[in-house]
């Protein structure tokens, strides 16, 4: 075996590894508004992330914290604390409070389609859907938090797929401010 594939199927191990120990996935129950300071306390140590604030990347994507903006009329205040891992995960911070987290599954086939709906339904509850050409939106909620998972289809068995946290009061606390 050459050494590119050697490190590819290390690649593969490692991730698999840290999807077993649910680095892969939001920890559950969610903590809102937890403090940012703390929050990077949390992070286990050998997971890498990166910190950036929206201004700095104008092609950053993320529907929820769009809302958060055109609410605020502003991008100040907000970091974003990316977990390297699969799926990638945002954690957004508005004044230092977590109010967002975003999975970026990217590509997926089928059955990863089918376990995210199990994993979410198993702690969310049944959800409503959506439906518009190729997209599917499917919303989640429990009493603290709310979720809705996009899924492009992309070909019969593959999709593109995000999934948004949020606490159910996000309206309320962001007029608190």
């Amino acid at each position: 075996m050459n050494l590119t594939i050697k490190i590819f199927i290390a690649s593969i191990i490692i991730c698999l590894f840290l999807y077993s120990k649910g680095y892969g996935q939001v920890s559950y129950p969610l903590n809102w508004e937890i403090d940012y300071t703390l929050f990077l306390k949390r992070i286990p140590s050998g997971i890498k992330y990166e910190k950036f604030i929206p201004e700095k990347r104008p092609q950053y994507e993320n529907i929820i914290m769009k809302f958060i903006i055109a609410l605020r009329n502003s991008l100040k205040n907000i970091t974003i604390i990316r977990l390297r891992s699969y799926p990638e995960t945002d954690y957004v911070f508005v004044k230092d409070k977590l109010l967002v987290i975003l999975e970026n599954w990217k590509i997926i086939n089928s059955d990863n389609n089918r376990r995210i709906l199990k994993r979410l339904k198993k702690r969310f509850g049944k959800s409503d859907i959506k439906k518009d050409g190729k997209l599917y939106i499917h919303s989640f909620g429990n009493s603290k938090t709310k979720v809705l998972l996009y899924k492009e289809q992309l070909a019969p068995s593959r999709y593109k797929s995000k999934i948004y946290y949020y606490p159910r009061k996000l309206f309320r606390i962001l007029l608190k401010e």
